[in-house]
């Protein structure tokens, strides 16, 4: 959740982010399957209500300045956020005005790129708003006839299946922390039922924090026990990557505006926060909120916060790690797009930044 800066020569990367030892294996944790064995699992007779529940508008308003920066060009980049399960009707607006671009990474997810070039005079300043209008949908999982949900094509199970980046589960500690904690998928275990069983585990064993310096490296976030919610739904979705269970995580912001001096872990908290999701075949993409559960379920099942969303939140794009063209600096590697970014192309330094932010909601409720 906190605010992180980055500079290199006279490029400004701004980033916000939301970002113990789990109990030994549970009672129903069986013995470990192969691919075919999961292929084989029998339905679990679950299905997933969704209604559409609200249309939102959301402006990020950034001002910066740089006194000591005579600027010749500024190239600023937004994500335009996807049509997914949870948001419907999406429309991106960036000011300055932009164009479509996707970054270099594996999935190339689409960016808006604004190029703001001086005239006679430098550019040390700039005013950036982000806007988006989108159609909140609730999803809630339940027992009863599944809808007709087709299965996802071949390549986009494989792409949520990939191991890299954060998702690095390939690693042999990653493997033992998942052996000794009895997280293995079992034989003809369903992907529902593994799924909540992981959740549960991380909810219980898990700790939440927010450190400055954040870490989402599912191995890395294993073996310190803790991370905030970022790291936490890297983890959820890399154990179930591991059991070839297609998973992701979704980045952005709760659908609530921003409090003035709001703290969260002593950062300033613009609402910035990371979900994850996966997909059961016949079912559809099943929401989880790993850390949301860990800081405020404290129901006696747990479940509050897995398969139930009640339609609060815009992803601004899935998964980590992008790769994004900045056209002054080369391609640079960018962990999450949660806010707006920028170059500087031009003299000077980039000290004595002075920069605001505000995050504000307009919510209109749908009638059934």
């Amino acid at each position: 959740m906190a605010s992180q800066s980055y500079r290199l020569g006279l490029s400004l990367w701004v980033s916000l982010a939301l970002v113990g030892s789990l109990p030994g294996a549970p009672p129903d944790a069986k013995t470990s399957a192969t691919a075919g064995d999961w292929d084989r699992a029998p339905s679990e007779g679950y299905s997933l209500s969704v209604q559409s529940v609200a249309r939102v508008v959301a402006t990020l308003t950034r001002d910066v300045s740089y006194p000591n920066c005579q600027g010749k060009e500024w190239t600023v980049f937004a994500p335009q956020a996807p049509e997914l399960p949870g948001q419907i009707k999406v429309e991106t607006t960036l000011d300055p005005a932009g164009e479509l671009v996707h970054e270099k990474g594996d999935l190339a997810r689409p960016l808006v790129m604004a190029r703001v070039r001086a005239g006679e005079q430098p550019i040390s300043s700039m005013k950036i708003q982000l806007t988006y209008e989108a159609t909140l949908r609730s999803r809630k999982l339940r027992k009863g006839a599944p809808r007709t949900v087709p299965d996802l094509a071949p390549a986009e199970r494989q792409m949520y299946l990939a191991n890299g980046g954060y998702f690095d589960f390939d690693q042999p500690d990653f493997h033992q922390w998942v052996q000794q904690h009895g997280l293995e998928r079992g034989t003809h275990e369903g992907e529902i039922h593994f799924a909540r069983r992981v959740f549960l585990a991380l909810k219980a064993g898990m700790q939440y924090d927010a450190p400055l310096k954040k870490e989402f490296h599912a191995t890395a976030v294993c073996k310190s026990g803790r991370a905030d919610c970022g790291g936490l739904s890297v983890l959820f979705a890399s154990i179930l990557r591991a059991s070839e269970i297609p998973a992701r995580t979704l980045w952005g912001r709760w659908a609530k505006s921003s409090e003035p001096g709001k703290i969260w872990f002593n950062h300033p908290y613009y609402q910035t926060h990371v979900k994850a999701e996966f997909f059961a075949r016949g079912v559809g993409w099943v929401p989880v909120d790993v850390s949301t559960a860990i800081l405020h379920d404290k129901s006696p099942q747990g479940l509050k916060y897995f398969g139930n969303d009640p339609g609060d939140f815009i992803a601004f794009h899935v998964d980590g790690n992008l790769q994004v063209d900045t056209l002054l600096f080369g391609v640079k590697p960018l962990g999450n797009m949660q806010t707006t970014r920028w170059w500087i192309r031009g003299s000077g330094t980039l000290k004595d930044e002075k920069a605001t932010e505000a995050w504000n909601v307009t919510r209109t409720k749908l009638t059934p």
